[in-house]
């Protein structure tokens, strides 16, 4: 059995206390499970199931793909893309933190006494001390304009079958090539893509 890090396939923020907890890949039913909530990928394995979290839940991605789909019949190859090139995040300077500035709390803006937003004078509307860093003591936070992924999101798309998908999901599968010498191939279903690469399968949701 090929072992295969699903970490690419997870949520590049680290859990911030919401519901679903996305940053981690877990194991339900005999499968290791990697979601975004947007993408999903799993590959067969044979270790226990994942124990549930102290805080928040994993996502229920073992009724999200049914086995019925599995394996793709009449599939297609994914369309070729080209690689994306990524810029850090300008405010953070792709750490994904900052420290804040302590007048609008890393905000950027300022609510008057009217009820309106204004640019923070104090920094510029940046939401970034610009008179201390990490290293002063202050506490760090998550960068607002990148969401603590270092990076802004490329949001390039390709239609396939009427249904626009993010590029930089297909590049996730697409790489997957290098691992298992195999085309990953996909097919459409409703709002869903259905994809296959040796032996790792998952569903990208549409943007539609």
């Amino acid at each position: 059995m090929t072992t295969i890090d699903l970490t690419p396939f997870c949520d590049r923020r680290p859990y911030n206390g919401g519901r679903i907890r996305t940053h981690e890949s877990y194991v339900i039913g005999g499968y290791r499970y990697a979601t975004d909530t947007k993408i999903l990928a799993r590959v067969k394995c044979d270790e226990a199931d994942t124990p549930p979290p102290d805080k928040g839940q994993y996502l229920p991605a073992d009724a999200v793909i049914k086995e019925t789909w599995f394996p793709l019949i009449e599939a297609k190859t994914l369309p070729i893309i080209k690689p994306i090139i990524m810029e850090p995040c300008n405010q953070c300077a792709g750490s994904g933190y900052i420290v804040a500035c302590p007048e609008c709390d890393g905000e950027g803006e300022l609510r008057c006494d009217l009820g309106h937003d204004h640019e923070c004078e104090d920094c510029n509307g940046s939401g970034r001390d610009a008179r201390s860093t990490v290293a002063s003591g202050k506490t760090p936070v998550i960068c607002g304009k990148c969401d603590g992924a270092g990076n802004d999101d490329d949001l390039s798309e390709t239609v396939i079958d009427s249904n626009r998908f993010y590029n930089r999901y297909l590049l996730k599968i697409i790489a997957l090539k290098l691992v298992f010498d195999e085309t990953p191939v996909c097919i459409v279903q409703g709002n869903m893509l259905l994809w296959q690469a040796g032996s790792v399968q998952g569903v990208i949701m549409a943007n539609n």
